[in-house]
């Protein structure tokens, strides 16, 4: 999955899925619903992406347009540990399937982002947050 940050191409990728799922049905509206393009639609998908991009504003994203249809994880697929996948379920029609390397490489950003705090330091801050919560 390629990340995907410009407004325009998101709010053309809502408008798309919105489009092609009334015309969808059973298993493929579900999977659209979950902001997965499914088995057949990618051309499809593409090409209204393409049709409705210039029409979108440029503005930055709302709330409700980042928690539509998977949007934030289309722009951060990176947060996915794994990949998402088609599956049978009726009830999930989309999995992630991976591994503990996918995990272990979806919090890998924190080797960035905690110059300073060692992993003693780390677990003392957890401990405290688990206090914190307990009080409560």
């Amino acid at each position: 999955m390629q990340a995907i940050n410009d407004p325009q191409t998101l709010r053309a990728r809502i408008a798309a899925i919105r489009n092609l799922s009334i015309e969808a049905e059973g298993q493929d509206k579900k999977i659209l619903m979950c902001g997965v393009v499914p088995f057949g639609y990618e051309e499809r998908m593409d090409e209204e992406i393409a049709r409705l991009k210039d029409s979108q504003t440029k503005d930055p994203l709302t709330l409700t347009e980042l928690m539509t249809f998977n949007t934030w994880y289309q722009m951060h697929p990176e947060k996915v540990a794994g990949e998402m996948k088609q599956s049978s379920s009726i009830m999930f029609p989309v999995s992630v399937k991976g591994n503990l390397f996918d995990v272990e490489k979806m919090f890998s950003f924190l080797d960035d982002e905690v110059d300073d705090l060692t992993l003693l330091e780390l677990e003392a801050e957890a401990a405290l947050a688990i206090l914190i919560l307990n009080k409560k």
